[in-house]
């Protein structure tokens, strides 16, 4: 029987699969289908953003490779780092080492833990890149996105386009902004087949709250 994990970091809700309890590893087709099957809004658990998959590597503690809820992969996700290295240090008795990403090895570390039983997490996150060539982005008139108006997506906010090494758009917006619509309509344009973001991008939105 497969040990299957219900894992969350900053109540980013994942699945994690670790690959060596089996023989062979399973494809890529059987786990991108059951990523799509688990982690469905009425699948296992109540379903979860994305299926983690942490396998054995020869130079590394263990090679993290993240499949989002829809069965494409990401480069990398922070969050879902944090719960690998969480696993990992649990199965190793290690405190500080490095996991092996689609685009690079990251060192990882234990920190002081958030609460009484509550063990956090320091992760490396890199590479970072505003290059459009690096997340990628199209079509917007900018070598590199930062705190600039991009008509073609919203008439007024000022977005920054950064890798790190997955691509995110983020814009600082007013708190009646952030309980709007149009921020919903954005990520929901730009994570369906676009002309601007061809790999799809994480979209973020935040509102500051004070200094």
């Amino acid at each position: 029987m497969a040990q299957l994990l219900k894992v969350h970091g900053s109540m980013n809700h994942f699945f994690l699969l670790d690959q060596s309890q089996f023989d062979t590893p399973l494809p890529a087709g059987t786990l991108v289908d059951l990523t799509k099957s688990i982690t469905a809004k009425d699948g296992l658990l109540d379903g979860a953003d994305g299926l983690l998959v942490v396998s054995p590597d020869e130079h590394t503690a263990g090679r993290m490779t993240v499949i989002n809820a829809d069965g494409t992969y990401a480069k990398m996700c922070g969050n879902g780092l944090r719960t690998v290295s969480r696993y990992l240090a649990e199965q190793t008795g290690e405190t500080e080492f490095v996991v092996q990403t689609a685009e690079t090895a990251l060192r990882v570390h234990q920190s002081a833990d958030l609460a009484k039983g509550v063990p956090a997490f320091g992760v490396e996150i890199s590479p970072v890149s505003f290059k459009a060539s690096d997340l990628p982005f199209a079509q917007l008139g900018h070598d590199e996105i930062i705190d600039q108006v991009l008509p073609e997506i919203h008439p007024s906010f000022k977005f920054t386009a950064i890798a790190v090494p997955n691509p995110h758009l983020i814009a600082f917006v007013s708190e009646d902004e952030l309980n709007g619509e149009a921020i919903g309509d954005i990520g929901k344009r730009l994570n369906a087949p676009n002309p601007y973001f061809p790999e799809g991008v994480n979209v973020t939105f935040a509102a500051i709250m004070g200094p």
